[in-house]
């Protein structure tokens, strides 16, 4: 994969400083993970590992709504394999959404429990319903 700097066409990135690299996905779609997967070969590029070896990651549907299921976690998953080291570094995501109906939270759960389907154990998953700052202070807790 190339190192080049996504376009943030339909996934922006920002850098917090704090530790957290805040997604924001514009449109549920394709295009959106595939950038998404194209700012994590960036950062793994260019950006150093995280002090604590911790990487966070606060990823913001609420404009979006829920991306692709299984295209997420099947892209996520053939991009880890690439990089074996990352098997061993812990990975904290807060997926910040808007409140939603009792079947699109039952959806949101199952991306939650697909990360360790797809055998991603290494990676701590919670949802957060329009709430950013306790999505912030959980990421950083240690």
């Amino acid at each position: 994969m190339s190192t080049y700097r996504p376009a943030g066409s339909f996934c922006t990135f920002t850098d917090l400083n704090n530790g957290i690299w805040e997604f924001k996905f514009l449109v549920a779609n394709h295009n959106a993970v595939d950038e998404w997967i194209a700012w994590q070969e960036f950062l793994m590029q260019n950006y150093p590992a995280p002090a604590d070896n911790v990487a966070r990651m606060l990823l913001d549907i609420r404009w979006s709504g829920l991306p692709p299921f299984l295209y997420a976690l099947e892209q996520a998953r053939r991009w880890r394999n690439q990089y074996p080291q990352l098997d061993t570094t812990p990975i904290k995501t807060a997926l910040l959404m808007k409140p939603t109906g009792a079947l699109k939270q039952r959806y949101a759960e199952l991306i939650k429990d697909g990360v360790n389907v797809f055998g991603m154990n290494m990676i701590k998953v919670e949802l957060f319903p329009d709430v950013y700052d306790q999505a912030i202070s959980w990421l950083l807790e240690p």
